[in-house]
């Protein structure tokens, strides 16, 4: 009985083996903690590469390649790492990583889109995080953002260079501002503001920033195997120069 349960089984077995693994994706990524500070990294297809993820700003663009379910670790007191937070990528897609409260003692991973022109330098990304209707003035026409919705903004400045946003919140019915923003906008900066809740008793909110400034693209990346970067792509040789040949 359990020779014939044995070759039964051989089938599946080989199956299994056969069974092609996930192709690779390729993504870009910045990443950000929304309390903490985590010093830890993220996994590759083998082994994981090194990240410190600040409150304070954004990573340096992570160029990364491997499955699709990326897994941001972090370190314990003993020098191990252990998972933190999972997210599943798209393939080609450039990213902002949010690391927040999963609101049950654990953490999440917020993904905010951050392809070409979906947040360009000299503008500001409003995050509403109050729980209600935000209001907004000082970018265009006045606005609400939904609770949990998102704004990009262009503030315009004045005379001297500066920019004001008004944001404004409902309580007992009545409109009333929350928070009065002086900006001095510059196009090489760009700047995430995640609005929080104030004072019950109030109109009031509390704001989060985060600047960045635009710096020059990386080079491209030759992937080693395991999906680790290796060395940058060679550069070409000038127009007329024969490049050396290996020794």
């Amino acid at each position: 009985m359990r020779r014939l349960l044995a070759l039964a089984l051989l089938p599946l077995a080989a199956a299994a083996q056969q069974r092609p693994e996930e192709p690779a994706i390729t993504a870009r990524f910045r990443a950000l903690s929304f309390t903490e500070p985590v010093d830890g990294g993220y996994t590759l297809s083998k082994g994981w590469a090194p990240l410190l993820i600040t409150s304070d700003f954004l990573t340096a663009e992570q160029v990364y390649r491997g499955p699709a379910d990326l897994t941001l670790l972090r370190k314990t007191l003993a020098g191990s790492t252990q998972p933190l937070a999972s997210t599943r990528l798209a393939d080609g897609a450039r990213l902002i990583l949010l690391i927040a409260p999963d609101g049950k003692g654990g953490q999440r991973i917020i993904q905010v889109d951050d392809s070409p022109g979906a947040f360009p330098y000299g503008t500001v990304r409003l995050f509403n995080l109050t729980g209600k209707p935000l209001g907004l003035r000082g970018s265009g026409e006045p606005r609400v953002i939904p609770a949990g919705g998102e704004f990009v903004a262009r503030p315009a400045p004045d005379a001297r260079g500066y920019a004001m946003l008004l944001f404004l919140t409902q309580r007992e019915g009545q409109w009333g501002v929350g928070y009065n923003l002086r900006l001095f906008p510059q196009e090489d900066v760009r700047t995430l503001y995640f609005v929080l809740p104030g004072p019950p008793d109030s109109h009031g909110v509390g704001l989060k920033g985060v600047e960045e400034r635009r710096q020059p693209e990386p080079p491209p990346v030759v992937f080693a195997p395991g999906g680790k970067p290796g060395a940058s792509a060679p550069k070409p040789a000038p127009a007329g120069v024969k490049p050396a040949a290996n020794r």
